[in-house]
C-alpha cells in the first residue's frame, strides 16, 4: 500500500487526500444527525399515534353507545308502540300483504333504486297506505338524522311491517321467510326473548343479501307495553358511513396515515384510507400484534403491513354489547422519515460539492507541477466531447502519465461501444413509439364504438318508453270510455314491440267480446220492449255472460208462455162473452113474455147480486195486488212472492165465480120447476090459463137456456182456473227475471184494472136485473129495458174481451211450427 501510494503521482495523491478527509468528515456528521433525528421523529410519532388512536376508539364507542341509548328510548316510547300496532293490524288486513306491499312500494315504485323511500303515499287496498303516509315521514327523518342505514318494525309473528328503504326484506317473515337466517332474523329472534330492562341485542357485521350482500350489522330491542304485553321488535341497520367517518378523522397525522376498525375475526369493519376497494369483511389483518389487543390493553407496535411496508402504529380495544373490536391508527416509517431522508440527501450533496471543490484545487496544483499531463488532458477532453477517434498520447509510458493514457484509451474504447449501443437504443425507442401510437389509435376506436353502443341503447330505451306511454294513454282512453258505457273504443296497437302489440290485441279482444255480448243482450231487450218475444240470445258465451244468456232466454220463455196463456184465456173469454151476448138477446126478446114476478126468484137474484159483489171485491183485491206488484217489481225478489199471492187471490176469485155459477144453475133449476108448476096450474085453469101457460113455457125455456149458459161459464171458469194455476207456476219460475219485465207487469196491471171495471159494470147489471125481478109484478113493462141493459153489459164484456185479445196480439210469439229467432254474440251471425 505504501509503495502504491509512493508511486502515485502527486497530481492524484494531493486531490485524493483532500477528498478522503472531507468525505470522512461529511459522512460522520450526516450519519450522526440522521440517527438522532430519526429516533426523535419516531418517538414523537408514537405519542401522536397513541393520542389519535385513543380519540378514535372513544369516538367509535361514543357513537355505538349513542345508538344503543337511542334505540332504548325509542323502544319504550308510547308512540312507537302505537305505530307498530297500527301498521301490524293494517298489514294483517291487507290481502296477500307480501305480494301487495312489495309490488306497491318496490316493483311499481317509480323512484330509482336506492331512493324507494321517497314514495310516501300509495294505494294498498287497505288502511296500510294511509298509516304509511302518516308515519313514514317521521321515521325517515329519524333515519336521516341518525345516519342509520335502515329502520325496521317487526311484529310478534316475524313480519317486517315497516322499513324505511323498502329493500327485498320488506313485508317478509323473519321466522319462515327467505331472510330468516340473516343477521336481521337472528337479531329479531334474540330480541323477542329479552326483558324490558335487558341489554340490547347486537349482531356483528356480515354480508346481508337484501342489501346486495353489503356488510350490515343490526341492533334490536323488544317493544313491550307497561302491562307486559309484547308487541314486536324495533331494529336498526347500523350506520356504516358514520363508523367509517369516525375512524377516518386523522387530521393531525400525515396524509399517509391510516385508521381502521378490526373485528375479532381479523377482518376490517371500516374501509382503509390507503385502499381503493371496499375493505369491510374483505380485508383481513394478519398481524398478531393487533389481534392480541382484542381483549387486552392498548399499546403501540411495529410491524410490516400487507403491502410489505414497515409501519408503526397504536391499537386500542373497543367493546360493544358483547362484540370486540380494535381501533388501529398506523403510519409507514418510510413516509414518517421522508423529510429526514431528504435532509440527509441534501447534506450528502453539499459534502460532494465541497469534495469536488477540494479535488479541483488539488488538480490545479498537480497540473502546475506535472505539465506533461496537459496533452493527455487535451485528449481526454476531446474524447469527453465526443471525438472518440482521436489517438491517446503517452500510452507506452510506464509512469503515472502512461497509466493515465492507457486508462484514457480504455475509456475511449468504451465510449465507442456506448455510442453504438445508444444508436441501437434510439432505434428501438422509435419502434416503441410507433407501437404506442398504434395502441392509442386502437383504444380510441374502442372508445368510439362504446360511445355508439351507449347512444344506441339510450335510443332503444327512449323508444320503448315512448311506446309504453302511448300504450298507457290509449289504454286509459279505453278504460275511460268503458267507465262511461262505451265499449267500441280500441287500443291503438301500432308498436314495434311484439309484446306490446300482443298486449294491445288482447285488450281489444276483451273489449270486442264485452261489446258483442252487451249488443246481443241489448238486442234481446229491445225486441222484448217492442213486444217481440221470439228472439233469444245465441252464441258461445262463457262465464258470467253464459249465466246472463241462460237467465235472459229463460225470461223470454217464461214471458212468452205467460202471454200465450193470457191470449188463450182472452180467446175463450171472447167466445164466452159472444155466447152471453146472444143469450142476453134472447132473454131480451123473451122478457116481454114473463108474466109473473116470483119472490123466490127475486130472493135468489138478491143472493146472486151479493155473491157478484163478493166476486167484484175479489177482483178489486187482485187489481190492488197487481198495482202493488207493478210498484215494487223492479226493486226486490219479494215482488215475485206478492205476485204469486195475487195470482192465488185471482184463483180464489175464480172459485168464487164458480160458486156463483153454481147458484145460477140452482136458480135456473128452481125457475124451471116454477115454470113447470105454472104450466100445470095453467092447464088446470083451462082456457083462461092458456096465455099464462105460454108464458110459463117461455120462462122454462129461458131457464134451460140460462142453465146451458151457466154450464158454459163453468167450463170457461174451470179453464181459467187452470190457466191461473199455470200463471202462478210461471210467475214462480220467472222470479229471477221479474225486474227485466217490470214494464210488462205494468201493462198487465192496467189490463186487470180494465177487467175489474168490466166486472163492476156486470155487477151493476146483475143488480139491475135483481131490482127488475123484484118489481116484476107491477113493472113487467120494464123487463125489456132491463134485458137491454143486460145486453149492453154483454156487449161491453165482449168489447173488453176483444180489447184484451188485441193487447196480447201486440206480443209476437212463435206459433205452431215456427222457429225461434236467435240473437248471436257474433256480429256476422247477428
Amino acid at each position: 500500500m505504501r509503495t502504491w501510494f509512493r508511486n502515485m503521482a502527486i497530481g492524484r495523491r494531493l486531490p485524493l487526500a483532500i477528498g478522503l478527509l472531507l468525505t470522512l468528515a461529511v459522512a460522520t456528521l450526516s450519519v450522526a444527525s440522521y440517527v438522532m433525528s430519526r429516533a426523535l421523529i419516531t418517538e414523537q410519532a408514537a405519542q401522536n399515534l397513541k393520542g389519535v388512536a385513543h380519540g378514535q376508539a372513544k369516538q367509535v364507542k361514543t357513537l355505538l353507545d349513542t345508538i344503543d341509548n337511542e334505540i332504548k328510548a325509542r323502544a319504550t316510547t308510547p308512540s312507537t308502540a302505537r305505530i307498530l300496532t297500527a301498521l301490524s293490524d293494517a298489514y294483517k288486513t291487507t290481502e296477500n300483504p307480501t305480494d301487495t306491499l312489495q309490488r306497491v312500494y318496490i316493483t311499481e315504485n317509480t323512484e330509482p333504486l336506492g331512493q324507494k323511500d321517497n314514495l310516501i303515499a300509495a294505494t294498498t287496498g287497505s288502511s296500510y297506505g294511509f298509516l304509511h303516509r302518516t308515519h313514514h315521514p317521521g321515521l325517515r327523518l329519524l333515519q336521516q338524522q341518525m345516519g342509520y342505514y335502515d329502520i325496521f318494525l317487526i311484529n310478534n309473528d316475524g313480519d317486517i311491517v315497516y322499513s324505511v328503504f323498502k329493500e327485498n326484506d320488506f313485508a317478509t317473515n323473519l321466522l319462515t321467510g327467505e331472510w330468516a337466517d340473516t343477521g336481521l332474523g337472528d337479531a329479531f329472534r334474540q330480541a323477542s326473548e329479552l326483558d324490558q330492562e335487558a341489554a340490547s341485542v347486537f349482531v356483528d357485521f356480515a354480508p346481508y343479501p337484501p342489501s346486495a350482500q353489503s356488510p350490515a350489522a343490526f341492533i334490536a330491542r323488544p317493544i313491550i307495553l307497561d302491562n307486559g304485553e309484547r308487541l314486536g321488535v324495533l331494529a336498526y341497520q347500523m350506520p356504516v358511513g358514520a363508523i367509517n367517518a369516525a375512524m377516518r378523522d386523522l387530521a393531525s397525522l400525515p396524509e399517509s396515515a391510516d385508521g381502521f376498525l378490526v373485528g375479532s375475526d381479523g377482518f376490517l369493519r371500516t374501509d382503509s384510507i390507503r385502499s381503493d376497494i371496499n375493505d369491510i369483511l374483505t380485508t383481513k389483518v394478519e398481524s398478531p400484534d393487533i389481534l392480541s389487543i382484542l381483549e387486552g390493553t392498548a399499546r403501540g407496535y411495529s410491524s410490516v403491513d400487507r403491502n410489505g411496508r414497515q409501519i408503526i402504529g397504536y391499537a386500542e380495544p373497543v367493546s360493544f354489547l358483547g362484540a370486540h373490536y380494535v381501533a388501529v391508527v398506523q403510519i409507514s416509517t418510510r413516509d414518517l422519515v421522508a423529510g429526514l431522508n431528504r435532509a440527509a440527501i441534501l447534506q450528502q450533496i453539499l459534502g460532494l460539492i465541497i469534495l469536488a471543490i477540494a479535488i479541483g484545487i488539488g488538480i490545479g496544483i498537480s497540473r502546475s507541477i506535472t505539465r506533461p499531463m496537459g496533452d493527455l488532458t487535451t485528449a481526454v477532453n476531446q474524447i469527453a466531447g465526443g471525438n472518440h477517434h482521436i489517438p491517446v498520447p503517452s500510452t507506452d509510458r510506464g509512469c503515472e502519465i502512461g497509466q493515465l493514457a492507457r486508462a484514457t484509451e480504455v475509456f475511449r474504447q468504451n465510449a465507442l461501444q456506448i455510442s453504438t449501443l445508444s444508436a441501437e437504443q434510439e432505434e428501438n425507442s422509435r419502434a416503441m413509439q410507433v407501437m404506442s401510437a398504434e395502441r392509442e389509435a386502437a383504444s380510441a376506436r374502442e372508445i368510439e364504438l362504446a360511445q355508439k353502443r351507449e347512444a344506441t341503447d339510450r335510443a332503444a330505451v327512449a323508444q320503448r318508453e315512448a311506446m309504453m306511454r302511448q300504450l298507457g294513454e290509449s289504454f286509459g282512453k279505453v278504460v275511460e270510455a268503458a267507465l262511461e258505457g262505451e265499449f267500441s273504443t280500441r287500443v291503438e296497437a301500432d308498436f314495434e314491440d311484439t309484446i306490446l302489440i300482443n298486449l294491445a290485441r288482447n285488450i281489444n279482444a276483451l273489449m270486442e267480446s264485452i261489446d258483442n255480448n252487451l249488443s246481443s243482450t241489448g238486442s234481446v231487450m229491445k225486441s222484448i220492449a217492442e213486444g217481440d218475444l221470439t228472439h233469444y240470445m245465441d252464441g258461445a258465451f262463457h262465464g258470467d255472460f253464459a249465466d246472463l244468456q241462460d237467465s235472459m232466454n229463460g225470461m223470454v220463455d217464461s214471458l212468452r208462455n205467460l202471454v200465450e196463456d193470457i191470449t188463450d184465456s182472452s180467446t175463450t173469454l171472447t167466445a164466452s162473452s159472444g155466447e152471453l151476448r146472444q143469450t142476453s138477446g134472447v132473454l131480451s126478446r123473451q122478457a116481454e113474455q114473463n108474466a109473473a114476478a116470483l119472490e123466490e126468484t127475486s130472493a135468489a137474484l138478491t143472493d146472486l147480486s151479493s155473491r157478484v159483489r163478493l166476486i167484484h171485491e175479489a177482483i178489486t183485491q187482485a187489481s190492488e195486488s197487481a198495482q202493488t206488484a207493478r210498484s215494487t217489481a223492479a226493486t226486490s225478489e219479494a215482488v215475485a212472492t206478492e205476485a204469486t199471492i195475487a195470482m192465488d187471490r185471482i184463483a180464489q176469485g175464480s172459485k168464487e165465480i164458480g160458486r156463483a155459477v153454481d147458484i145460477i144453475n140452482d136458480i135456473s133449476f128452481q125457475i124451471n120447476l116454477l115454470a113447470l108448476n105454472a104450466g100445470v096450474e095453467a092447464a088446470r085453469a083451462g082456457d083462461s090459463g092458456r096465455g099464462f101457460a105460454v108464458v110459463a113455457a117461455e120462462v122454462r125455456k129461458l131457464a134451460q137456456d140460462a142453465g146451458d149458459s151457466a154450464r158454459q161459464i163453468t167450463k170457461v171458469i174451470t179453464q181459467s182456473d187452470r190457466d191461473v194455476s199455470d200463471g202462478v207456476r210461471t210467475v214462480a219460475e220467472a222470479r229471477t227475471s221479474l225486474q227485466a219485465i217490470a214494464q210488462s207487469v205494468i201493462a198487465i196491471s192496467e189490463n186487470f184494472d180494465e177487467v175489474s171495471t168490466a166486472i163492476a159494470e156486470q155487477s151493476a147489471g146483475i143488480q139491475s136485473i135483481a131490482s127488475s125481478i123484484q118489481r116484476i109484478d107491477d113493472r113487467s113493462q120494464k123487463q125489456a129495458a132491463s134485458f137491454e141493459e143486460v145486453t149492453a153489459s154483454s156487449h161491453l164484456l165482449s168489447t173488453q174481451a176483444e180489447s184484451l185479445a188485441k193487447m196480447t196480439r201486440q206480443f209476437k210469439t212463435a206459433g205452431a211450427g215456427a222457429g225461434k229467432t236467435r240473437i248471436s254474440s257474433d256480429p256476422a251471425v247477428a
